[in-house]
């Protein structure tokens, strides 16, 4: 009896402990922020993106949450990024923002016809205007700043001249500090993105990785300010879930950036792919490194990108292709058809903050990121053709599996502490890349198979593994 009676006093002592701020992956979609790895707006396609915010209120007054939403893209090639487009909404409790990115003759621009009052630096986004956008391409990222305490400007989102009342707001938020008007983010946004083809009629769901307590503090930055960004983590902690179901607290207080590239860190990717003329099917897999901009210093890439066998500091992926019965090409199937790939053989560089893998000859999406799974060949004398399939694929081959290893195995040392690894300050170590991403499949309409009458759009899960060792 008195061991039990210790055992349940042990038990109510922990769950007296306060619980632990640490930013981790989502468990129910709702977080305070939410990280989109795709935007496109090159016709025929365009963006659809939805944010909500759920009511998180303690009393009877009617609340409301500032949300600031980044659209980001891809560095040009021995560049500097683009600057963001910065958004700010004030979002009421139950409520949705939506919007649609579209192709513009120049680059693309952001339109939507919502009653929330969103914010830019040309002013308030309304049902006849434009925001324009840097490029046709990037990813999105949505920070909950806080919720809103002030009855000032919960007052203001209560007037019935909305265009006006945005105006005023506009004006009256740079004015004020983050403590003035908001209390910390309270993991209350979740969101769903659609890249949509409005000609054809297929849509792709492209859902977000949903962090939660992000920060523990509110911030109110200006819009022209790219504040947040993901190294505002705070505190800089990471929880992540072991395979037996334990979590494990890791704190990155030297590198702050550190705590959310540990919790995007994967060392494979799987996902089934489709590649079938006679079905017009196609399959893109778009990977986004979000935090890679953090890594590079004057040129250099550091952990977790730095390769140390490779001068150019791009990181190398094993990739290994089966059909759905586990078969691998056959090297006699055609001439010029690439060998098999081992596992140790190379895959495509990740050198760009954005890639889009296609899959097959063709690809889903003009993109400007996009490059066929490719790998180096392990017999000279063999013919490739640089990617992992001929212009004629070989029988069995027009459907299968990928999968993509995000460490280098046998040829980096395996005591190098510079690839693909993170230490946080307790010695936790985190293998991979930190990515996140997305695979879509269109089906079109086609003559050759009857009864196939539109197109279908499909997005295909990726099965994703991680190696952490404690």
């Amino acid at each position: 009896m008195k061991t039990l009676a210790r055992s349940a006093a042990f038990t109510a002592a922990l769950l007296a402990l306060p619980a632990v701020e640490a930013v981790e992956r989502s468990a129910d979609g709702y977080g305070d922020v939410l990280l989109f790895p795709y935007l496109i707006a090159s016709d025929p396609f365009a963006t659809v993106l939805t944010i909500s915010n759920r009511d998180t209120s303690t009393d009877a007054q009617d609340g409301a949450t500032a949300v600031r939403v980044a659209l980001r893209f891809p560095t040009a090639d021995g560049g500097a990024p683009p600057s963001p487009r910065l958004i700010d909404v004030l979002l009421a409790d139950n409520d949705s923002w939506t919007f649609a990115v579209v192709q513009a003759a120049e680059g693309a621009t952001l339109h939507s016809a919502d009653a929330s009052c969103a914010l830019s630096a040309d002013g308030a986004i309304g049902p006849t205007s434009a925001t324009t956008l840097a490029a046709r391409e990037g990813w999105i990222e949505v920070f909950e700043m806080g919720r809103i305490t002030s009855a000032e400007v919960l007052d203001h989102l209560q007037r019935s001249d909305r265009n006006q009342a945005c105006a005023d707001l506009a004006a009256l938020l740079p004015t004020l500090d983050a403590a003035d008007w908001l209390a910390p983010p309270a993991n209350a946004l979740r969101g769903t993105s659609h890249v949509v083809a409005g000609a054809s009629g297929t849509s792709f769901t492209v859902e977000p990785l949903v962090l939660r307590d992000f920060r523990d503090a509110p911030v109110s930055p200006s819009i022209a300010e790219d504040v947040p960004t993901l190294a505002d983590v705070q505190p800089p902690q990471t929880r992540v879930t072991l395979t037996d179901g334990s979590q494990r607290i890791s704190t990155f207080a030297q590198h702050p950036i550190d705590a959310v590239s540990a919790v995007l860190m994967s060392t494979e990717w799987e996902l089934d792919f489709e590649i079938a003329p006679e079905l017009g099917a196609a399959t893109d897999l778009v990977a986004t490194l979000p935090t890679r901009r953090w890594y590079i210093d004057d040129g250099d890439l550091l952990p977790p990108f730095a390769h140390p066998e490779r001068s150019d500091g791009s990181v190398e992926i094993n990739a290994r292709v089966s059909n759905r019965d586990g078969r691998q090409p056959d090297d006699a199937v055609a001439k010029c058809t690439p060998p098999a790939p081992r596992p140790d053989a190379l895959g495509p560089l990740i050198d760009s903050e954005l890639v889009v893998i296609e899959f097959g000859a063709n690809g889903l999406f003009d993109s400007a990121r996009a490059q066929p799974l490719s790998y180096a060949a392990v017999d000279p004398l063999q013919c490739v053709t640089g990617g992992l399939f001929p212009q004629t694929l070989p029988e069995h081959f027009d459907n299968g599996r990928v999968t993509l290893q995000f460490i280098d195995g046998p040829r980096a040392p395996v005591d190098s502490a510079d690839f693909g690894r993170l230490v946080s300050d307790e010695g936790h170590v985190f293998r991979g890349l930190p990515l996140i991403g997305t695979a879509m499949t269109t089906v079109t309409n086609t003559d050759a198979v009857p009864g196939v009458l539109a197109s279908y759009g499909l997005e295909q899960p990726l099965v994703r593994r991680t190696d952490y060792q404690p």
